[in-house]
């Protein structure tokens, strides 16, 4: 009898744990060292789904958050705003505010784009790093925050302000 629904469980389990394995709803860092000029390029994503994520770019002296809602692009959204961001439910203030750019991406999934400067990016950076609960992104296309786990953006995080946002 065991025998007969140990596949089953097997299976199920499997299935569950899916998103786990695929490193869904967790920040992850990948590093890439240039060995000609001694820079190093960080890339850090949170995937919600296949067609929803996060990705933040960092190459020096600045950093690229791209949040991509995965909801379809209508050409109907507004193409300027602000973005904000909280962490662990405390609002980031900017001494700058990001350069915006809204469009498409992909299968023409809605996205935007905000661009932050050094200062700004190590702010954001060192934030998203002592998240202890939650990042919140507020952009002007969607009706809702996208809400984010902390899951793992310590490690991702601290890898950007190492490698690329670091000190002089």
């Amino acid at each position: 009898m065991i025998a007969r629904y140990f596949p089953a469980v097997v299976l199920t389990l499997t299935v569950l744990s899916a998103p786990a394995i695929a490193g869904f709803k967790t920040w992850t860092a990948e590093v890439e060292d240039d060995p000609f000029s001694g820079n190093s390029q960080v890339t850090v994503e949170y995937a919600m789904s296949v067609r929803s994520g996060v990705l933040v770019m960092c190459s020096g002296l600045s950093m690229h958050i791209k949040v991509v809602p995965g909801y379809e692009y209508t050409g109907k959204q507004p193409m300027q705003g602000e973005l904000k961001i909280a962490v662990d439910g405390s609002v980031l203030e900017f001494t700058d505010d990001p350069v915006l750019s809204a469009g498409s991406v992909g299968q023409n999934l809605n996205a935007i784009e905000a661009v932050f400067d050094f200062e700004n990016a190590r702010l954001v950076a060192k934030a998203f790093s002592g998240a202890k609960k939650q990042i919140a992104i507020k952009d002007t296309m969607s009706d809702q925050p996208i809400l984010l786990k902390a899951t793992g953006s310590t490690v991702a995080f601290n890898s950007m302000l190492s490698k690329c946002l670091k000190d002089g």
